[in-house]
């Protein structure tokens, strides 16, 4: 006896109680709508003749149709011969819905800005690449020699990867599920800072290495 098989037999357990026969509905674990009857009562304030003190009557207007050995899902209300429910304003007309939600902005990403920002990292990458590829073609010319290679290729890299957070970030719930959201939420702080960091490495390690030099030969 585990725990499985003491859950398999309280949902398929059905017993009479104080409001007739329970049944246990597998999917919610809870009390099944065919075997609960529900009662509706009207609670009215009437003011006595001093017109200082309230009480409080309760009337019983309306049952719901749902018995216990019914094979529908279908629940509804049925009013009492001669009660109706009287709402707040003291009618028996139900009052009007809630007003339908107005338009909500959800400061979505359209398609123009998506595909503008894609061109954009397009050009980053490219670039990046193309002076990737002229530093390697040229790294044994005196000029790129003396700018050291090893640092421009870092500071390229690190521009690919801050031109990479242009993903993530143009990620929004109209084109994606609220986990693929969150996740590209998280990447993009992350490419955004190991980028700038690696290529401001490069550029410091540059300039510190210039400040040698000038130091030694002075």
């Amino acid at each position: 006896f585990d725990g499985k098989e003491l859950f398999d037999s309280f949902v398929n357990t059905e017993f009479d109680g104080a409001t007739g026969r329970i049944q246990i509905d597998p999917k919610t674990t809870s009390r099944s709508v065919q075997s609960a009857f529900f009662v509706l009562y009207n609670s009215i304030g009437v003011l006595d003749e001093t017109g200082e003190s309230i009480s409080i009557e309760l009337d019983l207007t309306s049952h719901t149709t749902a018995v216990a050995d019914s094979e529908s899902s279908d629940v509804s209300w049925v009013n009492f011969p001669g009660k109706a429910y009287r709402y707040a304003d003291g009618s028996t007309e139900p009052p009007m819905t809630i007003p339908p939600k107005i338009g909500e902005n959800l400061n979505q990403i359209n398609s123009g800005q998506r595909i503008a920002v894609y061109i954009m990292m397009a050009l980053i990458f490219i670039f990046s690449v193309g002076f990737t590829v002229w530093t390697y073609w040229n790294r044994k010319t005196p000029i790129v020699r003396a700018s050291q290679p090893f640092f421009l290729y870092v500071i390229c890299i690190g521009t690919i990867i801050m031109g990479s957070a242009i993903i993530p970030i143009s990620i929004d719930d109209g084109i994606a599920s609220i986990e693929e959201c969150s996740l590209a939420c998280m990447f993009s702080p992350w490419l955004i800072s190991y980028g700038f960091v690696i290529a401001l490495f490069a550029l410091f390690s540059k300039t510190w290495r210039i400040n040698q030099v000038s130091v030694s030969f002075s």
